[in-house]
């Protein structure tokens, strides 16, 4: 598991497409080890101290800021949100999370 890894664990890839997915739907201190993708939702905001092993796709959703807290070892998907790119966090790739920090899958 990630260092980071606590409260929820999603093993694998979290698709969550059409689902009327709101604030506070997804919980704080959500660890998904693999993609979380969500797409064509009224969210506005992801959770608290959120951790995506791998991609984080949120494209068609209303979210235009990210939290501090959020970690993501692979890329950011913003297509179709309010979101603009020189928004995104600017961190050292030694914040992001990857295969290296010895996740059990």
């Amino acid at each position: 598991m990630p260092p980071e890894a606590k409260g929820t664990i999603v093993r694998g890839t979290l698709t969550m497409i059409n689902d009327a997915l709101h604030d506070g739907d997804l919980p704080d201190n959500l660890t998904v080890l693999g993609d979380l993708l969500i797409h064509n939702n009224p969210i506005t905001m992801l959770p608290n101290n959120l951790v995506v092993v791998g991609d984080l796709s949120i494209g068609d959703t209303k979210i235009s800021e990210l939290p501090e807290s959020l970690k993501v070892g692979g890329r950011i998907y913003n297509m179709g949100t309010p979101l603009y790119v020189d928004r995104l966090p600017r961190r050292p790739a030694t914040t992001a999370c990857d295969a290296s920090d010895g996740l059990d899958l």
